[in-house]
């Protein structure tokens, strides 16, 4: 009894699994940074730098279609702030015209864009200043005008990190999407 339960259960996932479908593929040269499927969710910025979110549709070997998807705040009938997701029309977009893809959730990133450096050599600043105007020393005396060019110094790199720190990636020579359509063309 237990064998033919078995036999059931495994048909009927059998039966309703279904084999993989057409796939987007983010790679960077030859190592695959992200995949998407038909139904899954997808971000990415235009050539006219335009973000757009939304579910993939439908795969093409040059374009894809998806469902838009924009969220909004809105007031509720209680008075409260919630968010509104917005669905609209669906939109065919050519892969050519796909700009860049977000980065997913980096590690430290304060540190990888600079902020630190700046919060910390503010925060210095800020001390020295604080304490040699207290002890009645000149703030821009010989001895810390040193210290203080040094902060400033590493207050500008930490500027220069988070000026060119990019939280996405731009498709183009390094990073590229390429379309495999696995099922049978209908």
């Amino acid at each position: 009894m237990q064998k033919i339960i078995l036999f059931i259960l495994c048909a009927s996932f059998l039966h309703t699994a279904k084999a993989q479908s057409d796939l987007l593929v983010f790679k960077k040269g030859n190592h695959t940074v992200e995949r998407y499927f038909n139904g899954s969710f997808i971000s990415f910025q235009l050539n006219t730098k335009q973000w757009m979110s939304g579910y993939i549709k439908k795969l093409q070997p040059d374009s894809i279609t998806i469902v838009p998807i924009q969220e909004k705040l809105a007031i509720n009938f209680l008075g409260m702030v919630v968010t509104d997701t917005l669905v609209l029309n669906t939109i065919k977009i050519a892969i050519k015209n796909i700009y860049a893809l977000p980065k997913g959730h980096e590690g430290f990133s304060y540190i990888k864009d600079g902020s630190l450096l700046q919060i910390l050599s503010g925060g210095y600043m800020a001390l020295n200043i604080i304490n040699t105007a207290s002890s009645k020393d000149p703030v821009f005396g010989k001895d810390n005008i040193k210290n203080l060019g040094i902060a400033a110094g590493v207050f500008v790199a930490g500027t220069i990190m988070h000026l060119t720190h990019r939280s996405y990636f731009v498709v183009g020579k390094k990073y590229h999407l390429q379309i495999l359509l696995i099922s049978s063309s209908s």
